[in-house]
């Protein structure tokens, strides 16, 4: 999943950015890893998927050091888990300008 700027008439902007890695551990409860492309650099979804996938694996080690990228979700049945990921981390990527 990723989030993106936009810049001017709904173009997506081409620097910043985040990228999520999900890891489904049970059916109502999912670990999100976030990894945020800085401003300065040009937004790369591989690098993001790298780095994300990275702190999930980190995390789910017990790795304490990655904690403050990492966000635990609530799924409620019925709901998609896209949905629940967007409900809980959204906000947090729209204060970034990313949604």
């Amino acid at each position: 999943m990723h989030y993106r700027g936009v810049h001017g008439a709904a173009h997506l902007a081409s620097r910043g950015g985040a990228t999520l890695a999900i890891r489904l551990v049970e059916p109502t409860k999912a670990i999100v890893s976030i990894a945020r492309c800085s401003s300065e650099d040009v937004f790369n979804k591989k690098i993001g998927r790298t780095i994300a996938l990275g702190r999930l694996a980190a995390h789910s080690s017990g790795k304490r050091n990655v904690e403050d990228f990492i966000r635990h979700v609530d799924i409620t049945e019925g709901e998609s888990i896209k949905v629940a990921i967007d409900l809980t981390v959204g906000e947090e990527m729209a204060k970034l300008g990313l949604y």
